[in-house]
């Protein structure tokens, strides 16, 4: 089963750009609802560090499937990998508690 046939990285770049328009409401709204900051200073914040994650997630995906790990299991443990990462640079920056 081939899905949608995209080539991988197509793929993963769509997942991409629904996740962090999701995650940045749903982080907003509930996770980090008493840290708001500005919503579009927040979101580019929030954006950057998704894009930092997403590199390394490219990255992982990219390794683990050259050294022949299916496609999903690759981006399963990428996603794995990078998701507590991904977690502190947006508690850290996005999000702080500004004084």
């Amino acid at each position: 089963m081939n899905g949608a046939n995209l080539h991988y990285t197509l793929a993963a770049t769509g997942s991409f750009v629904v996740a962090v328009t999701n995650n940045y409401l749903w982080n907003r709204l509930w996770t980090f609802r008493h840290s708001r900051g500005h919503f579009a200073f927040q979101g580019l914040r929030f954006f950057l560090v998704a894009l930092i994650a997403y590199a390394g997630n490219l990255a992982i995906l990219t390794v683990l499937v050259e050294v022949g790990l299916g496609k999903i299991v690759s981006q399963a443990i990428a996603i794995v990998l990078v998701t507590p990462a991904n977690f502190v640079g947006n508690k850290l920056w996005s999000f702080r508690r500004q004084h």
